[in-house]
C-alpha cells in the first residue's frame, strides 16, 4: 500500500520540488538585486500583467483594479509624498488603512520613493496604536478615512504625538 500511493503522488512531488527549487532560485536572485518591492512591481510585474485583475475591492461591489490601474495609484503616492518634502529615502510612514486596493498601492508608491511603510494593524486602538507608531520610528501617518476616529481619540489620549503629521485617504480626501 505504501509503495502504491508513493507512485501515485511521485508526479506532484516532483512538481513541487522543481517548483520549490525555482522560487529559491528566483528568490536569490530579487535579493542580490536589493531593489524596493515598488520597482520590482512596476518594472517586472505591471508589464507583464497589465490588462489583468489585480485587487479586487468585495467592500465595493468587486470592482477590480488592473495591474495598470494600482501600478498609477502608485505613482501618484509616490510623486504626491515626494513632492511634500516630508520623507525622503530610508524614512519610516506608519500606514494605518483598512484592508482595500489602496492599501497596497499606498505601499507600493512610498516603497518607490525609498521609504518604509510600517503597516499598522487595523484592529489596535489608543495605547497598542499608538505603541506600534512609537516603535515604527515613522515620520508621518497616513489614515484611511473609517480609521480617522480610532487614530484621533489616541492622539487625544496622548499615546500618539500630536504634532506628527497625519495624511487622511477616503471620502473628500481622496
Amino acid at each position: 500500500e505504501f509503495f502504491s500511493k508513493l507512485f501515485k503522488t511521485l508526479p506532484r512531488d516532483i512538481k513541487g520540488v522543481f517548483l520549490l527549487i525555482s522560487v529559491k532560485r528566483e528568490m536569490k536572485r530579487r535579493l542580490q538585486e536589493n531593489l524596493p518591492i515598488g520597482e520590482i512591481f512596476a518594472r517586472d510585474i505591471v508589464p507583464r500583467y497589465r490588462r489583468k485583475p489585480a485587487f479586487i475591492d468585495v467592500e465595493k461591489d468587486g470592482e477590480v483594479w488592473t495591474f495598470a490601474e494600482a501600478d498609477a495609484f502608485a505613482n501618484q503616492v509616490g510623486n504626491y509624498f515626494h513632492g511634500t518634502g516630508l520623507v525622503k529615502e530610508g524614512d519610516r510612514v506608519a500606514v494605518f488603512m483598512n484592508n482595500c486596493p489602496e492599501y497596497g498601492c499606498v505601499w507600493l508608491g512610498l516603497s518607490r520613493i525609498g521609504v518604509v511603510s510600517a503597516l499598522i494593524n487595523f484592529n489596535q486602538r489608543l495605547q497598542p496604536l499608538g505603541h506600534s507608531i512609537s516603535l515604527a520610528g515613522a515620520k508621518l501617518i497616513i489614515v484611511s478615512s473609517d480609521l480617522q476616529d480610532a487614530l484621533e481619540d489616541a492622539v487625544n489620549h496622548g499615546h500618539v504625538p500630536a504634532d506628527l503629521p497625519i495624511f487622511v485617504y477616503g471620502k473628500n480626501n481622496e
